[in-house]
């Protein structure tokens, strides 16, 4: 800590109360020594709306071809390729 710019004093203190507490130790040598950091979401049911909205959206791209009456080999193929454009897509 002393070598991160911490004072001495401040170093010491964050030395003794983190040996006490092994779940603040722990986060402090995530954070310090591995650069990770807890992340909170901000709200899980948002979270979860939208990832089952987007689900739906994709589910549903890929059997529109069978929706519309196509035959199975027709609806196979343009299957696939609504697949590769969504996944395109997505990764554009």
């Amino acid at each position: 800590m002393v070598e991160k710019g911490f004072s001495k004093e401040i170093s010491q203190t964050v030395a003794e109360e983190s040996s006490k507490n092994h779940e603040l130790l722990s986060r402090i040598v995530a954070e310090e020594e591995y650069g990770l950091k807890e992340e909170t979401l901000e709200n899980p049911v948002k979270a979860g709306l939208y990832t089952g909205a987007f689900y739906a959206i994709g589910a549903f791209i890929l059997v529109t071809p069978y929706l519309a009456a196509l035959t199975v080999s027709l609806a196979v193929l343009l299957s696939l390729l609504l697949a590769g454009i969504a996944l395109a897509a997505t990764g554009f």
